[in-house]
């Protein structure tokens, strides 16, 4: 596998490969122009098809459970790695003059963007090792050990048209099938969201005396809200008591309702039940239910249960 001495790359000493960081420079502008025609190929194709992006991203738009799905999957990533490789490749040109081997920067885009979905768990923690393991991968596979580009032989190597049809025959065999008849609407957005919680700090019933405190958080959807009521269900015969902000209601100031949430805000409530030394909560469970308008529709959202731990609070 040969190449003219023309291949060999700047930013290193000769004989050697180029500098690690030397090729970040030239790789981390291609991956940023990629991912934004990305997203701009993803907007443009929401009306048609949607992007289920609950748990998922743009870069794995689909849940893998069958067959059909991983290879969806397997085709849309071929797509991901092709267009942001093509962009890493143009820039990586740009900033050493010569044109490493498509096939080779594709397998390097494709194994640093889709390797950190093994090795981490966050967006943040994903997108560090893609960036900076990209370009170490890019510079063991596609120079050799004299810092020129390595070339596959001509059956192997893809030209840009051949990248193009490759990219194009991967799209129309296992990629728009399945979305096509697999359409995967965006998660359902609530109106509201709502959550609550309990200190259980203390085990309830030893200290009959102390009120039983916790917070619910009120999340709003796309569209604003207007809450018009608040309780707690499982307080039978216990005094209630509501503030903005969470325990122990230092600094909060009492709920006055109607109340409204602006799209996509959150309003911490907390909550104190008296409770008295026998009787007041007898109650495993407790929820904290909302009555609120939306879009001029009244409606009732009750927050998962909330386990007291306990069954009587008398001594």
């Amino acid at each position: 596998m040969g190449v003219s001495a023309a291949s060999v790359v700047p930013g290193g000493r000769t004989g050697r490969r180029p500098g690690y960081w030397f090729l970040l420079r030239g790789v981390l502008p291609g991956q940023i122009v990629g991912t934004l025609w990305l997203w701009l190929i993803a907007i443009a194709l929401s009306p048609f098809v949607h992007f289920h992006t609950g748990s998922r991203s743009v870069f794995a738009p689909w849940q893998i459970d069958s067959l059909w799905s991983l290879g969806a999957a397997v085709g849309w990533g071929v797509l991901v790695s092709a267009l942001i490789g093509a962009a890493v490749g143009g820039r990586v040109c740009a900033h050493t003059g010569v044109t490493p081997s498509r096939v080779l920067t594709l397998v390097s885009v494709a194994a640093g963007g889709y390797g950190p979905w093994l090795l981490a768990t966050t967006p943040g923690g994903r997108l560090v090792v893609t960036a900076l393991a990209t370009p170490a991968l890019l510079r063991g596979l596609a120079f050799d050990h004299s810092g020129a580009a390595r070339r596959l032989p001509r059956r192997v190597e893809l030209t840009r048209i051949g990248l193009g049809v490759a990219a194009l025959g991967t799209a129309l065999v296992l990629v728009a099938p399945y979305a096509l008849l697999h359409v995967a609407p965006r998660a359902a957005t609530s109106p509201l969201v709502v959550y609550a919680g309990l200190d259980t700090s203390y085990i309830t019933g030893t200290d009959p005396g102390r009120p039983l405190q916790g917070e619910a958080g009120l999340t709003a959807g796309l569209s604003p809200i207007t809450v018009t009521a608040v309780r707690l269900t499982g307080t039978a015969g216990a005094k209630l008591a509501l503030r903005i902000g969470a325990p122990p209601f230092t600094s909060d100031s009492p709920l006055a309702l109607p109340m409204r949430i602006a799209p996509r805000h959150t309003l911490w409530l907390g909550y104190s039940v008296a409770l008295g030394r026998c009787g007041g909560l007898t109650a495993t469970v407790i929820r904290v239910q909302v009555n609120y308008v939306a879009s001029g529709i009244s409606r009732t959202q009750t927050s998962p249960a909330v386990h007291t731990g306990m069954s009587q609070i008398c001594p």
